[in-house]
């Protein structure tokens, strides 16, 4: 906790500026080294001052040591020249001493009295040279000028000349009650004073596995795994439950599920419900949603919650169905994830913005990040793509910083949907081989299960292959729900009955849209004109604004293939415009396609000798998108794509898809 030592090469020219002050400026700077950071001229001058009031008569010099080398050698309470009393009493004789201070370059003041080093390592350089009395006198003064009680703890502790089991005691009280604040970094920071102060082994390994516990809940993976490598004899259950959380935040979960049972079997009330909250994540990771609940249950109906409990939010995640319970909180994660099965993607957005920025100020660091990603979902959803993106990698990122390596499937899924969605298909597809990668190194089954249907979203996938990996699941917190897609794709295979039967198990305004399309393919335009204009009618506002852009699209479609072109102009227009404010760019450029079909705009089609149809998969084509991709965008077989394919290589004189790219380039 002490200021790391500047080198010497910094220290020497730092002590001959100082050496040009007199003995009050340079008590002012020492009053400054010690209270560390930027504070006000007052405060320091009353540290100085208490500290030369309590230093013993002998100790004082009488006048300021001959040349800087004279400074350098002097020790202690003669380095810096503490003055009398009287030096520095009244704000006048406080800033004569601070003038002399920013004149030799060693302080600098602020507005408002706020005065300040120069440069970092001048702090650390200042209080280098305090002697040890010196240091004592300056931290005991600090302890009584400074208001905050945890900092005036921290002086006190830093004054201390040994062990001081009562001051240890102290700390880790102080520490006890920024934890319930959620203030895990400074609870973290005084129990590892507190630790140094402790009397006996056992005392200081206790504290210590608190410190783990504290660093572990602020998030800091990395430093947990570096003091849990320190030796401890603490025998207590509470250090395998904090052993078994580091396992967990870490991926090794097989050694998590090890410590955290054991912990269990040897429980204490006071940290039950946290080991039973880690058993309830660990059995959500590897996929045991019927486990996770359970040990969710068990932590909620433990009689004493930990200060960071979440047990609702894995019970909400592994359960669907779960009924909310009364004690469940109106705000948080676990009330968004239902309001976005709800596809009440706007409500969902509020709670988690405010849960977002509560648990940045006091809060768990996982959760924070968790929060984070499925704030994202709830912006995909609501259309708002750009944030979604920023939000999820964001996240990603500092995960992967943190070492919170279990959560990184999860987060790198988040970043897939709006990303494909905006037709940066490469980029979405790196992040969903990073989930895929993360889950098969952690043997994370949630994470690859997850990963597995970002890649259907993105059409890695055939429709059958994907159906059978998901089998019965409807898609997941992190990534969209597969199943209107794969709809979507058995239809542009032919598969209709298959289709069907797969349409009666969507729920929400997607299924009335399918049905319109599998209406159409199956020849019946005015019924599927009717379901197309039933879904238009369930979105329609903005509630859901890439349905709504879709349904624009599938029936400005349809009503194109049956004569009416203007209609489905008006469609078209309208849906371009929804997915233009998306930045949806894939869908943007199919309706430039469709309104080009409709032959009311001047078309590119007789500048390259393309019918409509081949224009459009030529499109797609130089978009990099696969032939199976192709099919389900155009509702047609694959066969059909590779024959419009040959019949455009044929009439444009070419041979590979970078020539059409560039012929379409070309022309545009």
């Amino acid at each position: 906790a002490a200021p790391l030592p500047a080198p010497d090469t910094y220290a020497r020219p730092f002590a001959r500026r100082l050496a040009a002050c007199g003995p009050s400026a340079r008590a002012l700077v020492a009053a400054c080294a010690v209270l560390g950071g930027r504070t006000t001229l007052h405060l320091a001058a009353k540290v100085a001052t208490a500290a030369a009031s309590a230093t013993p008569a002998s100790s004082r010099p009488t006048a300021r040591p001959a040349g800087a080398r004279a400074v350098v050698r002097a020790a202690g309470v003669a380095w810096i020249g503490v003055p009398s009393v009287q030096a520095l009493d009244g704000l006048a004789g406080a800033l004569d001493a601070l003038d002399e201070a920013v004149t030799a370059g060693v302080l600098e003041e602020s507005p408002g009295r706020v005065i300040g080093f120069t440069e970092p390592l001048a702090r650390a350089a200042a209080y280098g040279r305090l002697g040890a009395g010196a240091r004592a006198r300056l931290h005991l003064a600090a302890a009584g000028a400074v208001e905050d009680a945890g900092e005036a703890l921290r002086h006190r502790a830093a004054a201390a000349s040994g062990p001081d089991e009562a001051l240890a005691g102290e700390l880790a009280r102080y520490a006890a009650k920024a934890a319930q604040h959620g203030l895990w970094e400074e609870a973290a920071a005084h129990l590892e004073v507190a630790a140094g102060l402790a009397e006996s082994a056992a005392r200081r390994d206790e504290l210590l596995t608190a410190v783990l516990e504290h660093v572990l809940m602020g998030g800091d993976v990395g430093r947990a795994a570096e003091l849990a490598a320190v030796r401890n004899a603490d025998p207590r259950p509470v250090r395998r439950y904090v052993l078994g959380r580091l396992a967990l935040a870490s991926g090794r979960l097989d050694e998590a599920a090890g410590l955290l049972a054991s912990a269990w079997r040897d429980r204490e009330p006071g940290f039950a419900a946290d080991v039973a909250e880690q058993l309830a994540w660990l059995h959500l990771v590897t996929a045991d949603h019927e486990g996770a609940a359970m040990w969710a249950r068990a932590a909620i109906e433990e009689p004493i919650q930990g200060a960071a409990a979440r047990p609702y939010d894995v019970l909400v995640l592994s359960s669907p169905d779960a009924e909310r319970r009364r004690e469940e909180p109106e705000g948080g994660v676990a009330a968004a994830v239902r309001r976005l099965r709800e596809d009440d993607a706007a409500g969902a957005r509020r709670l988690l913005a405010g849960t977002v920025a509560a648990l940045a100020e006091s809060g768990p660091t996982h959760h924070r990040l968790l929060a984070s990603a499925l704030l994202a979902v709830a912006e995909y959803a609501g259309g708002h793509w750009q944030d979604a993106v920023a939000r999820a990698e964001h996240a990603a990122a500092e995960a992967r910083q943190l070492g919170q390596l279990w959560l990184l499937p999860l987060l790198e899924v988040a970043c897939v949907a709006p990303l494909e969605a905006q037709g940066e298909h490469g980029r979405a597809l790196a992040h969903a081989t990073a989930a895929r990668a993360w889950a098969r190194r952690l043997r994370h089954p949630l994470g690859e299960q997850q990963a597995d249907l970002a890649m259907m979203l993105l059409g890695e996938m055939p429709a059958g292959q994907a159906m059978a990996v998901l089998g019965p699941e409807r898609g997941g917190p992190f990534a969209p729900d597969p199943w209107p897609g794969l709809v979507e794709g058995l239809i542009a295979e032919g598969r209709l009955d298959e289709a069907e039967s797969r349409l009666s198990a969507l729920a929400g305004p997607q299924p009335a849209r399918l049905r319109g399309l599998l209406l159409a393919a199956r020849n019946a335009p005015a019924a599927a004109e009717e379901s197309l204009a039933a879904a238009l009618d369930l979105v329609r506002g903005g509630v859901w604004p890439l349905e709504e852009g879709r349904a624009l699209l599938d029936l400005g479609r349809l009503l194109r293939r049956t004569g009416r072109r203007r209609a489905a102009a008006e469609r078209l227009h309208a849906a371009r415009a929804i997915f233009g404010k998306l930045g949806a760019a894939p869908l943007a450029a199919r309706c430039d396609q469709e309104l080009e079909a409709c032959g009311l705009e001047p078309p590119a089609t007789v500048r390259l000798g393309l019918t409509p149809q081949e224009l459009s998969t030529a499109t797609l084509v130089a978009g990099g998108l696969t032939n199976r991709q192709i099919a389900r965008e155009l509702m047609i077989s694959v066969k059909t794509v590779e024959y419009h394919i040959s019949k455009i290589y044929t009439k444009l004189g070419i041979g590979s898809r970078v020539a059409l790219a560039a012929k379409l380039g070309e022309a545009s």
